[in-house]
This record gives C-alpha cells, structure tokens and sequence, in this order.
C-alpha cells in the first residue's frame, strides 16, 4: 500500500425556514428563489463575510443542493488538508472542519432568502477523498480515463471526469472523458501485486491521484466493490484468477460491463 495526499471534506446540511416567510406577500417568490442557489452566489457571500472578519472561510466556491421532501440544502463548502493514516491529524481536521462549517453558515446568512438558515447536521464523520491504494498488477492513470481506455479483463466502466482537489481551498481540477464516453477498469487492477486472494474496489485500487480522482466516486465504488467480491470467491474456488470466469459471473449478476 502507499499513501498519498487526501483532501476531505464535512458535507454540512443547512435547512432555511421558508416557512417563516407565508405570512408576507413576497412568500411565494422566496420560496421559488430557494430552488437554486448560483456559484456566484455563493462566491459573493463568502467575499462578504471576509469583509465583514468572519474567519476560516479558506474556500471561495462550493455547491448547495436542495434535497427533495426536506428540502434542507446540502452545503459543500468546508474541505480540509490532512494524513488521513494520522490519527491526530485526522482528529484535528474534524475539529477544524466542524468549525469552519459555522463560519461558512455566517457566509451563507449573506444569501438573500438564507438569513435565518440553521445546520441541522453534519456529516458523521470527514470524508476522506483519497489516502492509500493498493499496488495492484496494473496501476489505472489518468490517460486512461481521458482517452477512454479499454482492456480485455474489464470488470466495471467508470464515467465520472477527473475531478482533482490538490489542496484544501484551491478549488479542483476538471478533465472531462473524450467524447463523454466510458472508460475500462480491469481486473488487475484491483488485485494485489503480492497478496493474490486480496482484491481491492473504490478509491483503494491501483491508480495515480488523478485517476484515482475519477474511480473514488460512489458510482464507480460500488460497480467495483461488485467486482472484487466476484474475484476474491472465484479465487476461493480454484486458487487463481479466471478473468472471463468473473466476467461471465459480472454480467450474470447484472453488472454493466461490454
């Protein structure tokens, strides 16, 4: 296994009370001023509050998307820099980032229909976007992802871009798929260099940060969580790998593989 740098993130979820608005005659206009918060929005608000001494505000942009049925908004904002196999460093990030989420909530009180937005909860503990990775046979990178990469002892298809976060408040690195296609992760890629029965998925197998960038999301996590469980019992059963073995099982179980 090596390490690498992992940037994280606590996902705060803040409700505003639009309800607290029925009783005036611009109630229905706020509440439709509520179904979209802009980037440059949120921009503003965080320049603001900088002006105004509110602290920590070390990110510029992020996202707010209002949940169905609640409709709480969820608030990606607050990304800290840490050594996630540090127990004390990881500790000190989730202080900090538990923080730094009241202080982006004073930068979000800036947005017109926010003023009386409250965190209603965070998330249970930070995420962690990327730490070690197995050494596998092959190690997926980055021009795999871009150019669409195929190979022969595919076991999933990821599609989700590059999205690099190379440090905490920089922003991220955005490097789309050519043609908007899919591209091949294989086998080899999940099984361990040295340790043949130990297979990997997620943000654990063998690629470079930026390829492991675009495999870490949720999506792609679980086609290849699918695939490592397949191999690891098809290695149970004959003490090898039999790729197309997996394959067939994959595509039986319904997983989308061509």
């Amino acid at each position: 296994m090596r390490p690498s740098l992992p940037i994280g993130s606590i996902c705060s979820v803040r409700k505003s009370r639009s309800g607290k608005y029925r009783d005036t005659p611009n109630a229905s206009r706020r509440n439709e001023r509520l179904d979209k918060i802009s980037r440059e929005e949120v921009l503003e608000a965080v320049k603001a509050a900088r002006a105004a001494g509110v602290q920590g505000l070390t990110a510029e942009t992020g996202t707010l998307v209002k949940l169905p049925i609640s409709s709480d908004w969820v608030a990606y904002l607050v990304d800290e820099e840490y050594d996630a196999t540090d127990i004390a460093s990881l500790t000190a990030a989730e202080i900090s980032g538990r923080e730094r989420a009241w202080c982006y909530l004073e930068a979000i009180r800036r947005i017109a229909g926010c003023e009386k937005a409250f965190i209603a909860s965070t998330g249970p503990v930070i995420g962690t976007r990327e730490s070690r990775h197995i050494n596998a046979h092959y190690q997926l990178k980055q021009e795999d992802v871009l150019n669409g990469a195929k190979f022969d002892d595919v076991i999933a298809l990821g599609a989700w871009a590059v999205e690099y976060h190379a440090r905490a408040g920089a922003g991220s690195i955005w490097r789309s798929i050519k043609d908007n296609q899919t591209f091949d992760i294989p086998l080899r890629s999940l099984q361990c260099v040295d340790t043949p029965n130990l297979f990997a998925a997620g943000r654990t197998i063998d690629g470079d940060q930026y390829a492991g960038s675009s495999v870490r999301v949720m999506g792609t996590a679980f086609a290849t969580g699918h695939a490592a469980g397949v191999a690891a019992a098809n290695f149970c059963r004959t003490k090898s790998i039999d790729t197309r073995a997996v394959q067939n099982e994959l595509v039986k179980q319904g997983a989308l593989i061509p």
